[in-house]
C-alpha cells in the first residue's frame, strides 16, 4: 500500500536545487533540475550522511563528506565509493502540487 505526501508547490520548489523534508520519520531530498522533480532518501548509502549537505552540478549530486557521486535521473552511483543505487521516491506531479508517493 502507499500514499502520496504532498511537498508543496511547482512555483515554489523549483526556486531550489535541493530541498530536505522530514516526513514520516523519514529524511527526503528533493532534487528540481531543469523543471523535473527527483527524490531520494537524504542518506548516502556509502556512509549514511545526508545528501543534502552535498552539491549538485547538472544530473550529479556528490555527496559532502567523502564524495560519493550518484546519478539524479536513475540514482545510480557513478563513482567507486558509492556501490549501491540510492533509494528512490516517485514523484507526482498534480495540479500544480509535488507528491511523493511512500509506501507503507
Amino acid at each position: 500500500m502507499s500514499r502520496l505526501i504532498r511537498l508543496g508547490r511547482v512555483s515554489e520548489l523549483s526556486k531550489f536545487k535541493m530541498k530536505s523534508f522530514r516526513v514520516n520519520n523519514e529524511n527526503i531530498l528533493l532534487i528540481s533540475l531543469d523543471g523535473d522533480f527527483y527524490a531520494f532518501e537524504d542518506k548516502c548509502p556509502h556512509m549514511g550522511y545526508p545528501l543534502s549537505m552535498g552539491s549538485l552540478n547538472g544530473e550529479i549530486l556528490k555527496c559532502g563528506f567523502h564524495y560519493a557521486k550518484f546519478n539524479v535521473i536513475d540514482g545510480k552511483p557513478i563513482s567507486p565509493l558509492a556501490n549501491k543505487p540510492l533509494k528512490k521516491y516517485r514523484v507526482i506531479l498534480k495540479e500544480n502540487e509535488v507528491f511523493i508517493e511512500l509506501r507503507e
